[in-house]
């Protein structure tokens, strides 16, 4: 799953850019994939649950996509 694979990076490393613009990358192409299929409660609820909370030191989330905090 594309939200596990990016929890292993931030619990291992303070971020580089490199790996932010990956993290935006995958999950915004994920998150725009399951936008065709009416899931935004089903794709929100997988965030809030599985997404580890150290991305929002570095990540915001707008409607449906990802950017990087200033």
């Amino acid at each position: 799953m594309a939200i596990q694979k990016q929890n292993k990076v931030v619990e291992n490393n303070i971020i580089q850019l490199g790996q932010l613009n990956q993290f935006l990358s995958s999950m915004n192409s994920y998150l725009g994939i399951m936008k065709h299929y009416k899931t935004y409660r089903l794709r929100m609820g997988m965030l809030l649950k599985y997404l580890n909370p150290q991305w929002l030191k570095y990540v915001y989330l707008v409607g449906d996509k990802f950017g990087i905090k200033k």
